[in-house]
């Protein structure tokens, strides 16, 4: 087994580990209400889901090249970015359109963590 990926696993285990500790004391405290924190959580599941369909479209362009089928899953990925943003504007009550915000943080980060994924691959 690698030492480099079980060093990455349980450095990513325990910032989970430490993020949801914080944001579960946060919300006990009611610093946080549930619609901020249901927010939270889709916008980092759309920023993941974006970031793993975006080795996708890679992937099949390489395969296909060609630009319109690109251009229509590019379209797609910004759905993936868009669609929950404009469901919060219209359902404040249940989600909350800062956490959605805040969850795209890791849009941010892609390029390096792309680019870390792509070099570590053929560590």
């Amino acid at each position: 087994m690698n030492l480099k990926k079980v060093k990455l696993f349980f450095l990513y285990l325990t910032t989970s580990i430490l993020v949801f500790f914080v944001l579960l004391t946060l919300l006990l405290l009611k610093k946080i209400n549930y619609p901020w924190l249901v927010g939270y959580f889709l916008g980092i599941a759309c920023c993941w889901s974006g970031f793993f369909y975006n080795q996708f479209i890679i992937r099949k362009f390489i395969i296909n090249l060609d630009p319109f089928f690109y251009s229509t899953l590019l379209i797609l990925k910004l759905g993936i970015y868009i669609v929950p943003f404009l469901i919060s504007l219209y359902l404040q009550n249940f989600i909350n359109p800062i956490g959605i915000i805040i969850g795209y943080n890791g849009i941010i980060f892609a390029p390096f963590i792309n680019g870390w994924i792509k070099v570590s691959r053929f560590l």
